[in-house]
């Protein structure tokens, strides 16, 4: 089964400071499992702001949905389903009186039903266990957030690793695409490296949509020619995903151990990622 993952942008306010935040909120659908997350950072004081639970998602963080991607359109193909099939599965959702689940379901038969991407995908995978036939429609802002909302289960979008003064592309990684010998020397690779910045916060695993729990570091590594997300450390020790060929190689070639760098060069790295070089 299919994982469904909407995501939009939502303006908040830091709960320290009271600044304007700007997190991304994201609702996923991962096989009976459905769970929302926020995440971001104040602009102003630098404080986290992560936030997740499993179930439907808070009005704001629908709302956001709504207005970044459009409405999603359901439709059930005329008589796939009969009326007592969409009674019954209005009534498994919510607890409905026989009058309004049949109010209900003449009209999800006639019209269909709008909604959040995730919301219709939940209806249709519970109408099509009844034996329907739907249809569903993405919003007219699906080109961005809602365009990469299906994708092969497991499968997710992460910053690659680049070479330093390039602009790291987004890379979709799959797991399980290490042998648990790549998987050793590519984790000692990682490991060898320099950590430029790292942040006491966590943040959510990609890789594990289900269990809202998982966290992944949040820093910056370099070996001197390549920079990646610290969070490469446990896509790799976990989930044993394989990182771009070319990095791959370029690991292979040092002997699986990074280069270590001279002070000079961690401090020049430092700079370039704005970090304050000492007290003032």
């Amino acid at each position: 089964m299919e994982i469904v993952v909407e995501s939009a942008p939502l303006a908040t306010e830091c709960g320290r400071c009271r600044a304007a935040v700007r997190v991304v909120v994201r609702d996923v659908l991962d096989g009976d499992a459905r769970w929302w997350s926020l995440e971001g950072e104040c602009p102003e004081c630098g404080t986290d702001r992560q936030e997740s639970a499993y179930g439907p998602p808070p009005t704001g963080v629908r709302a956001a949905m709504l207005a970044m991607n459009g409405t999603t359109r359901l439709r059930i193909a005329t008589g796939s389903l009969s009326i007592a099939g969409a009674m019954r599965v209005l009534r498994r959702a919510e607890a409905l009186s026989m009058a309004d689940a049949r109010a209900g379901a003449d009209e999800l038969l006639a019209e269909g039903s709008a909604g959040t991407r995730v919301e219709m995908e939940v209806l249709a995978r519970q109408l099509r266990a009844d034996g329907a036939i739907v249809e569903i429609e993405p919003g007219p802002g699906a080109g961005s957030a809602a365009a990469q909302a299906i994708r092969p289960r497991g499968v997710h979008s992460v910053a690659a690793p680049a070479r330093i003064g390039e602009q790291a592309d987004s890379f979709e990684a799959v797991p399980g695409t290490l042998t648990a010998g790549d998987v050793v020397r590519m984790l000692r690779y990682l490991r060898s490296a320099t950590v430029i910045v790292v942040a006491a916060s966590r943040a959510p695993d990609p890789f594990a949509l289900g269990r809202p729990g998982a966290r992944v570091g949040i820093g910056v590594v370099t070996d001197g020619e390549w920079a990646w997300p610290l969070a490469w450390e446990d896509y790799v020790g976990t989930h044993a995903v394989a990182p771009p060929a070319e990095f791959m190689a370029h690991a292979a070639a040092h002997g699986w151990i990074a280069p270590q760098l001279p002070e000079a060069r961690v401090l020049e790295f430092a700079r370039r990622l704005g970090m304050p070089e000492g007290d003032e």
